[in-house]
């Protein structure tokens, strides 16, 4: 049941229903990240997957920004759970998704980021899509830290 809602849920993610509702929806999705059990894996999956729809035309930053932190956590903590290569390429696309759009914010949270990349690299060994998505995540996060070394420096 709680995976259905997740799903409706994510399916309104792109729907004009005002920022602040956008805040909570992103903050429904977050939490769910986080299981209600230690073996639950389905209910987080799906909201890794309403996460990822958050990938439209006029997605509100500032709407997510407090919900990053947790964002992260929870995936980084959901793709060392799953073990499928299909779940694996849900949860990096919802991460890939998250830094592109959150891409100034996420900076702090490159490093952390970057260090889950090569043990999911070396256990992919014969999953080419998931080492290509791997290398999405790894060129945004790269991405991310050359526009910050772009921009001007203030006093």
């Amino acid at each position: 049941m709680r995976r259905r809602v997740l799903w409706v849920l994510g399916r309104w993610t792109s729907e004009p229903i005002g920022k602040e509702a956008h805040g909570r929806l992103h903050g429904l999705l977050v939490t769910a990240l986080f299981p209600s059990q230690p073996d639950e894996v389905g209910v987080p999956l799906q909201a890794a997957c309403s996460l990822a729809r958050c990938d439209y035309w006029d997605f509100d930053e500032a709407a997510f920004k407090p919900h990053l932190p947790q964002a992260i956590a929870g995936l980084m903590e959901l793709i060392g759970r799953v073990s499928s290569t299909e779940s694996q390429l849900k949860v990096t696309a919802a991460l890939g998704i998250v830094i592109d759009r959150l891409a100034s914010e996420v900076a702090p949270h490159a490093p952390r980021l970057l260090s889950l990349l090569p043990a999911l690299w070396n256990n992919a060994e014969s999953e080419d899509l998931l080492r290509t998505s791997l290398l999405n995540v790894l060129t945004r996060l790269i991405d991310v830290r050359s526009h910050l070394d772009r921009a001007p420096l203030t006093a």
